[in-house]
């Protein structure tokens, strides 16, 4: 399971930071999933750390193997139906995968080239602040 180590953020007013290359993958993944008319998922590793304003993760790469949940820090899908809006299924797949513990979801809308960042907080989807950091 994610350990939360103390550790000051990179930035004020972000809960999630994702390495540029990370970024672009997440990017990727999204033109992919649009150009095959289908929606495509996964879960973000990286680690959970906090400080004074609270928990907070970082995102250095991806597995497809869901069985990692317990190690991860998040998670991403792709979805025109859904844009970047957390659906009823995403939510609870959220709970399912993560529980209470803190864990993320960027969700992506390729026809827009949109994301969105979440965490559940009383089983309702909140966004959160996101940065992209170069050489992360």
């Amino acid at each position: 399971m994610t350990q939360m180590e103390e550790r000051k953020r990179p930035a004020p007013g972000a809960e999630l930071f994702i390495g540029e290359a990370e970024m672009h993958i997440l990017a990727e993944l999204g033109d992919s999933a649009f150009d095959s008319e289908s929606d495509d998922s996964g879960l973000l590793t990286g680690r959970v750390f906090h400080d004074i304003l609270g928990p907070w993760a970082t995102v250095t790469g991806f597995s497809r193997d869901w069985s990692d949940a317990d190690d991860a820090t998040g998670w991403f899908r792709t979805s025109e139906r859904y844009g970047t809006e957390m659906s009823r299924d995403d939510i609870a797949r959220h709970t399912e995968l993560f529980g209470d513990r803190t864990a993320f979801a960027v969700m992506i809308d390729p026809p827009n080239s949109q994301m969105a960042m979440y965490k559940i907080e009383d089983g309702e989807p909140v966004k959160v602040g996101a940065a992209i950091l170069e050489g992360f």
